[in-house]
Order: structure tokens, then sequence, then C-alpha cells
């Protein structure tokens, strides 16, 4: 049986990605597809995620829609207020949840640049992210 062998992007951007539990998870996936992650200090809040972005040049942040329910709306005002051209990509939950809409809906209401729905595949998320990137 031959191994799926993983994407890798032509580009490599630094990605923060901005979760709470399941960060790993897409760690996982970020990295599968050739990119470079970085993790903000963990409890989120605000300004730790503020003070990650703005002591290094990021070319992406990705979130998890669960830190929306914490301070992610928050944290999205003031990425977007500093670094008004860093694309911001939120992962909500199942797309069959009314849920999963209204916090995608709100986050880009409150500066995000799109998202995905859960489950989504890798090639999705890459896609995501060349569109973001200009590529």
């Amino acid at each position: 049986m031959i191994k799926p062998q993983p994407i890798v992007s032509i580009m490599t951007a630094r990605i923060l990605i901005i979760d709470g539990d399941n960060h790993r998870v897409l760690v996982d996936i970020v990295h599968s597809l050739g990119y470079e992650t970085v993790l903000p200090p963990y409890n989120i809040e605000p300004q730790p995620v503020h003070a990650a972005v703005s002591k290094q040049n990021y070319d992406l942040v990705l979130m998890g829609a669960a830190i929306l329910e914490t301070d992610g709306l928050d944290a999205i005002r003031l990425i977007r207020s500093t670094f008004a051209d860093c694309p911001i990509i939120v992962i909500t939950g199942d797309i069959g949840k009314a849920s999963a809409v209204v916090d995608l809906k709100l986050a880009i209401a409150f500066g995000a640049d799109g998202g995905l729905y859960e489950p989504f595949g890798a090639d999705e998320l890459d896609s995501l992210i060349r569109s973001m990137q200009g590529l």
C-alpha cells in the first residue's frame, strides 16, 4: 500500500495558532501542509495574544471557535487594530449546528477574514491559507 504524502506548500508561512484544548490537532494539520506554526501562551487572554502577535511577524492567524467563547472576539479586534494586513481564519464547529454559522458570522463581523466549518480536509485549509496569502 502506498503511503499518502503530505501536501507541501510552495510558500512557507508563519501561522499563529490560537485554539484551546484542540490546538495540537491544528498544529499537526498545519505542519503537514508545510507551514511553520507558533502557539501563544495559554490561558488565552486578549493581551497575551496581542503580545504574541506584536513580538513576531506572522503571515496568518488561525483561531479555533472555542476561543470565541472566551476572549477570542477581543483578540480578533486587537490583532486587526494592530495588524490590519494579517489575515485571520476561524475554524468553527460542524456546519450542521446553527451555533457554528453564528460563530463564523460573528468572527467575521469582528474582523476575521474567513473560516472553515468542521470537519474539513487539509486541502481545504491549504486552499484557504493560499487564498489569504494571495497565491
